[in-house]
């Protein structure tokens, strides 16, 4: 368990997704906390990713991080945008301090970051209520 935690950009967390959350994915935390309407006053936004299929599956090709780019990522690696979130700095904290998220060292870079806050300007997989946050 770790004893001290913040949710600042580029933060690198695994947190339980997919059918009855049985699979924990990778996640970015894009912003340092700060107020987004709708959100409250200390919210962050949060970007999950996954691998790139080996079958033709199609997938958010915005974003794609080569294998071994975070050690992490032993495939290639996209940011499955359709997945984007807003999360309060206190729940991120709460679950990463107690429980079930876990901290994956080491954090993105801010290059990293801008990247992919950039591909969520231009991703067409954001879902409505997500696009064009502040961050």
């Amino acid at each position: 368990m770790t004893s001290q935690w913040s949710p600042i950009a580029g933060a690198s967390l695994l947190i339980p997704s997919g059918p009855n959350h049985g699979q924990m994915h990778l996640h970015v935390v894009l912003n340092n906390p700060m107020p987004m309407e709708g959100f409250g006053n200390y919210a962050c936004a949060v970007a999950c990713f996954c691998s790139v299929p080996e079958t033709s599956i199609p997938y958010d090709t915005t974003t794609v991080f080569a294998a071994g780019s975070h050690p992490f990522f032993v495939r290639q690696t996209y940011v499955a945008y359709k997945h984007f979130q807003v999360m309060q700095a206190q729940h991120l904290t709460n679950c990463v301090l107690n429980g079930p998220y876990l901290v994956r060292a080491p954090d993105f870079s801010a290059a990293d970051v801008a990247w992919i806050i950039n591909g969520y300007k231009q991703s067409t997989k954001v879902a409505r209520g997500m696009k064009g946050l502040p961050i």
